[in-house]
């Protein structure tokens, strides 16, 4: 509440207690004031929870924030550790294929040279005159 609205319930309840003093309470003065005080503190009541739910929920995220920011340098330390281990998998296989790859060549050369050789003969024969 606002300090002019304190001031202002101040006055009427001194006014309400002055009007009892004096005996010339105005039932229907007295039943508005209670109603008035009754609903502010209903509205002030109704504040106060959305407040509450609102610092509540507040909490909840900020926690949720620190747990995150507390585990992002461990989520990231295992991603650069799972990072090095693929790398070096990659590492591995990449020599594993170029062995292959070599190995391939050779087996290509030598199935070239082979064919050469069966070629050379073949024409070796087929140039040399029949014997009969």
């Amino acid at each position: 509440m606002r300090d002019d609205e304190v001031s202002s319930l101040k006055k009427q309840l001194q006014a309400v207690l002055q009007e009892q003093r004096d005996g010339s309470v105005n039932a229907n003065h007295l039943q508005h004031f209670l109603e008035q005080q009754a609903q502010e503190l209903l509205n002030a009541k109704k504040q106060l929870l959305e407040h509450e739910s609102r610092d509540e929920k507040c909490k909840r995220k900020w926690q949720t924030l620190v747990k995150v920011k507390a585990l992002s340098p461990l989520i990231s330390h295992d991603f650069s550790k799972e990072n090095m281990a693929k790398e070096e998998q990659i590492k591995g296989l990449s020599l594993q294929l170029n062995r292959q790859v070599e190995n391939y060549q050779q087996l290509f050369d030598e199935q070239d040279r082979k064919l050469n050789a069966a070629h050379a003969k073949f024409l070796e024969v087929a140039n040399s005159p029949l014997k009969t």
